[in-house]
């Protein structure tokens, strides 16, 4: 497959792909032995559908209306690549090499390549200092990313991650609270559902078996500044939470049909097509990094004690 980096503690084993975006391709629930994450078994089923497995890295994250973002008299251009439309996703770093800074049995740096610094300066029109690092400390897995603006000029910031969650375990989800959006046939946000208006909407606010949804929405959370999303399976009596931190504040579902293994739980800064949408950006996430600023983001996941 690709290079491997293990990281291991009494709680998680993870299995990191440095040459492929520096994701995480498996973690394990040490004291239950559950797979998480959905994982490839081979080279071909990674390279068929790339951001289905895994954790992938998302800069920027989701999905853009024609690939093109303008502010001011600065117009971004990228990569046409989804096949639902003539539209940008997912951004270039999910598959693109890393190198290793720092290593330990429990924590471990990466930074891109050289290339991989290249074509993102290519892409955003200034340089990017970038840092991605897991930590095990405990019962907690920590996923930290920061984004430092290194040129003259503004570019636009979204980042997420691209999470697999394996549903060969029970698991029963919960979310904080939110709004989903109503989605276009593009498949982007269009505006915020009204209560009662999507009939799956209202029950994602309490426990939910994600075997019962089909769907490709996107949602906002009432309170970015912390919230969690639980994960609970009842015939073992076990629970994982992952906390999420401002500036993430947004979550894309996505299972393509009732048979799939797996639901994509996506945490976002910015909702889908937020450079487009005419709405403030305390909704949408929109930002831009000025020349010098530098974003943090963390996730963590939880094993309870």
């Amino acid at each position: 497959m690709h290079d491997r980096v293990h990281l291991e503690n009494s709680y998680w084993a993870v299995t990191l792909w440095p040459q492929w975006g520096a994701t995480i391709g498996q973690l394990i629930h040490v004291p239950s032995q559950h797979a998480l994450i959905r994982g490839p078994l081979t080279q071909r089923d990674l390279d068929r559908e790339p951001y289905l497995f895994g954790m992938p890295l998302l800069f920027p994250a989701g999905r853009i209306a024609d690939g093109q973002c303008h502010y001011g008299t600065e117009h971004w251009q990228w990569p046409r690549n989804d096949t639902a439309g003539p539209n940008h996703l997912h951004g270039f770093l999910w598959n693109k090499p890393f190198d290793i800074q720092m290593k330990s049995e429990t924590q471990c740096v990466l930074t891109p390549a050289t290339d991989t610094l290249s074509l993102l300066t290519h892409y955003m029109h200034q340089p990017l200092a970038v840092r991605v690092e897991y930590a095990l400390t405990q019962q907690f897995l920590k996923m930290r990313a920061s984004f430092t603006n290194l040129g003259r000029r503004e570019i636009p910031f979204g980042f997420g991650y691209h999470l697999n969650i394996c549903l060969a375990t029970g698991w029963q989800l919960s979310l904080p609270p939110g709004r989903a959006w109503i989605m276009g046939p593009d498949l982007m946000p269009v505006r915020l559902a009204r209560p009662g208006e999507l009939p799956h909407a209202e029950w994602l606010h309490s426990q939910w078996n994600p075997r019962d949804l089909v769907c490709d929405m996107c949602y906002t959370v009432d309170s970015p500044e912390h919230h969690v999303v639980g994960f609970e399976d009842a015939d073992q009596h076990q629970k994982i939470w992952l906390h999420a931190f401002a500036p993430f504040g947004h979550w894309v579902l996505y299972r393509p049909h009732e048979t799939a293994d797996f639901i994509s739980v996506e945490p976002y800064t910015w909702v889908h097509n937020a450079p487009h949408l005419p709405y403030p950006p305390k909704l949408t996430g929109w930002r831009l990094l000025k020349p010098g600023e530098k974003v943090e983001t963390l996730l963590v996941w939880e094993s309870p004690i």
